[in-house]
């Protein structure tokens, strides 16, 4: 991950950070990301969900704050929320889905804390995605499954990595 800071939880819900930053009983945590395959694929599948709102009844979103703990916020890769627009800006009430999209210096241990806050929160579905591969991980609180074939399923649509990423 990157550098830490410390900061109040008021300054951090204060400041706009480019790219968002994540904010962790009083520090400030920068994410990984910025490099293409990572951008093309959060991208793609966000375009994908986007496509499948209706569908679903669940609107996608990008890099979106999200209180896991009072004095924890996550910013997910894409995450799917209720259609209603969060009061103060910040997702409060659990997501069905956070997807991460791995980076080249993503750590699992920094990958299975960020799984075990959304969880905990209350998020139905975690997927962990391997850009590079277009290989995934579908966690919930009754386990894992992983996909070498690189298809996840959410709500009964097939989401196959290759062919989002391929677009």
């Amino acid at each position: 991950m990157g550098t830490a800071t410390e900061i109040s939880l008021e300054e951090y819900l204060g400041q706009s950070y480019d790219p968002d930053c994540e904010f962790l009983e009083g520090e400030l945590k920068e994410r990984n990301g910025g490099e293409f395959d990572h951008s093309d694929l959060q991208g793609s599948l966000y375009f994908f969900f986007r496509q499948h709102q209706k569908v679903l009844g669940l609107r996608a979103l990008v890099e979106q704050r999200v209180r896991v703990k009072a004095e924890r916020y996550r910013v997910p890769d894409l995450c799917l929320v209720g259609l209603e627009r969060p009061q103060d800006g910040v997702v409060s009430v659990a997501p069905e889905l956070v997807v991460e999209v791995l980076s080249p210096d993503d750590r699992m241990v920094d990958v299975e804390e960020k799984i075990a806050d959304y969880l905990e929160m209350g998020v139905g579905e975690v997927w962990v995605v391997n850009p590079r591969k277009a290989h995934g991980w579908s966690f919930t609180k009754g386990g894992s499954v992983e996909s070498r074939e690189g298809a996840l399923e959410f709500r009964g649509l097939q989401v196959d990595l290759r062919a989002v990423r391929e677009g």
